[in-house]
């Protein structure tokens, strides 16, 4: 009979942890894999890639902007199909749902414009990424031209 308690006590002790795995104290472990920027000329533009995942499949974020000091703009940006002409837009924001969401060339990406100075590959670069609940972010990119 005490066994069957302590089984059934370990049961619902599991259940509530695993439940509570996708609360809002939990949303703010956000992974970023593979962050990646095109290397550039000085006072042109470029972009930034990255997966973005979240600790629980069921968490939501939202990225809300990012900042970055070698150029003069920064911009959220994705692509759309303009009577079969693929166009870069800006967006306000991009929702991360599902767990993840990948920033990639031909869809979303984070826009540099207006670069302070060149970007040459194997070099490191600082963007903040911030988002609605967990915050800012300092993720260090490596300059390289993404894989196709």
């Amino acid at each position: 009979m005490k066994a069957k308690f302590l089984i059934t006590a370990l049961f619902f002790t599991t259940t509530l942890v695993m439940a509570d795995c996708c609360s809002e104290s939990t949303q703010k472990n956000i992974h970023i894999e593979q962050p990646l920027v095109r290397p550039a000329q000085v006072g042109t533009n470029t972009g930034a890639y990255m997966k973005i995942k979240l600790d629980c499949m069921k968490a939501t974020d939202t990225l809300l902007s990012a900042e970055c000091n070698v150029c003069e703009r920064v911009e959220l940006h994705d692509h759309i199909n303009d009577n079969g002409i693929m166009r870069m837009r800006p967006i306000h924001n991009v929702i991360i749902k599902d767990g993840e969401v990948n920033f990639k060339p031909g869809g979303l990406h984070i826009m540099l414009m207006g670069l302070k100075r060149d970007l040459k590959e194997g070099e490191t670069l600082k963007i903040r990424l911030n988002f609605e609940k967990a915050g800012a972010i300092d993720i260090n990119y490596t300059i390289k031209n993404p894989v196709a």
